[in-house]
């Protein structure tokens, strides 16, 4: 069994747990709980998280599973009632600070404390970001038209932001980064 981004929400919910190591199988058994039924613009969160958590390990080959939980936790703080205490219980210290490093206080595009926090945050933490933002940024395309405003707004905020530390850390994700960005925008940025 292999995956792609463009395989439909069954597919991904069955190769997620397959793929999952047995050791992580709780963590989503959590997600599916504290998030239930939650939209985004058009797609359930679920279908996020588990997208985030297939770049980072199918794609990009991550097997650390602290960051591979932190993939599949990164939006618990700021969608759910979920705590950062209740973050540690399920997991770990270090699955904490990686959920909490991927957090912004608002939901706010240009928010400059929030940029600030993600360039100062490890490497792991940076990484979780950047696939989250990479999952957005191929999300938001089927949207575009009807939410060009922010959706525009976001892809830039990727590209001026997010693609430079890209770039330091991951060849791969900064190449993915900037072509989804770019996709939006409609050229050639950074």
């Amino acid at each position: 069994m292999t995956w792609e981004y463009s395989q439909d929400d069954d597919y991904v919910f069955q190769f997620v747990r397959q793929q999952l190591p047995k050791h992580l199988q709780h963590i989503i058994e959590f997600v599916q709980q504290v998030h239930g039924k939650d939209r985004r613009i058009q797609e359930s969160q679920l279908v996020h998280l588990y997208r985030c958590f297939l770049i980072l390990n199918q794609t990009l080959g991550y097997q650390d599973p602290d960051v591979m939980a932190a993939a599949l936790l990164h939006d618990v703080i700021e969608d759910t009632d979920t705590t950062l205490d209740q973050v540690e219980r399920l997991t770990n210290k270090h699955v904490r600070r990686l959920v909490d490093e991927c957090t912004s206080p608002t939901e706010e595009i240009d928010n400059l404390a929030f940029l600030k926090k993600i360039q100062n945050s490890s490497r792991d933490g940076q990484i979780v970001k950047l696939v989250d933002r990479l999952d957005n940024c191929r999300a938001m395309q089927c949207i575009k038209d009807s939410h060009a405003d922010f959706v525009t707004r976001y892809a830039q905020k990727t590209v001026d932001f997010f693609v430079p530390i890209a770039k330091d850390i991951s060849n791969p994700l900064h190449k993915m980064l900037l072509v989804e960005a770019q996709k939006i925008l409609g050229g050639s940025h950074g």
